[in-house]
């Protein structure tokens, strides 16, 4: 018969044998997925074509780019966010109240920035799990710049600021955990790459790609009054913006009735103001209203309300 010091010795010797920082065991993950992620952990590659996870073409991997041309990326690292976490003595747990992000720092022509320059949050299995990633549009396309992404903060925080000419950049990912404990992990993968900017490139960065809304009730009179009371309010105001046009985003007035009588008092109706300002051109929503009469019509169209969340466009699609 074993003793109990031989079935322990047994039991140990069955058991997958796991890596410890610090007391904190680190748990199975995706680990490294292809040669090209074992050759590149520990480094973010650059392309002018998406990077596909186990369909890599290293010889197409390069370090510089013309403005013009797209910078797709891929990070291959050698753990996990939550595996890297934990080979630093700290254990994030994003079910509870923590917060796990991916974090990437930036620094250009030797000069780092002052504060990281993308956080995005990272979902828990991916958090878990993923030893490679990237995202879907290349670093420097153009977009919305509301969006949350690595894409977004390397156009408006760091490429719109940039000066005709060749800029070496350097980009490091990093996990980052809230709440409770706030942690920055060492760096997880780290890429360069040098970056010829002409004279347009910025703008073409920067360029909003959107489109303005449909209108849903064609009315020029009103249209143009929507376009005259917003100017009026902006010059007023001593504002940059003027207005150029104004579309109906509503088939219909909504009718508003006093709560006791239930007599018709107003009406409203929903609208987008597109203007051009010192920062190019834009729209946000404006709702125009009109009160009730006494013979059953309404008075002139006025100011009610406006959405001061405002899109960017490009001016051109003004005309």
């Amino acid at each position: 018969m074993k003793t109990q010091h031989q079935l322990l010795a047994v039991v140990l010797a069955c058991t997958p044998t796991v890596v410890v920082a610090e007391g904190i065991p680190l748990q199975p993950d995706d680990g490294v997925k292809s040669d090209v992620h074992r050759e590149y952990a520990g480094k973010i590659v650059f392309s002018t074509a998406p990077i596909v996870a186990g369909k890599e073409d290293a010889t197409k991997f390069i370090t510089s780019f013309k403005g013009s041309q797209p910078i797709y990326w891929r990070a291959y690292s050698r753990r996990s966010a939550a595996n890297q976490a934990r080979s630093e003595g700290e254990e994030c747990d994003p079910s509870g109240q923590m917060n796990v992000m991916r974090a990437y720092a930036a620094e250009v022509d030797g000069v780092a920035m002052d504060s990281l320059l993308s956080a995005v949050d990272l979902p828990a299995k991916e958090f878990a799990k993923s030893t490679t990633w990237s995202e879907q549009v290349a670093l420097n396309a153009s977009g919305a710049r509301d969006v949350i992404s690595l894409n977004t903060n390397f156009v408006w925080g760091l490429a719109k600021n940039l000066s005709p000419g060749s800029h070496k950049i350097v980009l490091t990912a990093k996990l980052k955990c809230t709440g409770g404990t706030k942690f920055v992990s060492a760096p997880m993968a780290v890429g360069s790459f040098t970056l010829e900017v002409g004279s347009g490139d910025v703008a073409g960065m920067t360029k909003p790609v959107g489109d303005l809304p449909r209108a849903s009730r064609k009315d020029a009179t009103l249209s143009g009054a929507g376009t005259k009371i917003m100017n009026a309010i902006w010059k007023r105001a001593s504002s940059s913006r003027r207005a150029v046009k104004t579309i109906i985003v509503d088939k219909d007035w909504t009718i508003e009735h006093n709560e006791i009588t239930g007599v018709v008092i107003s009406r409203s109706i929903d609208t987008i103001v597109a203007y051009k300002d010192k920062d190019g051109c834009h729209y946000y929503g404006v709702r125009l209203r009109q009160e009730a009469t006494s013979k059953g019509r309404f008075g002139e169209t006025y100011f009610g309300a406006e959405d001061l969340d405002r899109e960017d466009i490009a001016c051109e699609k003004l005309d």
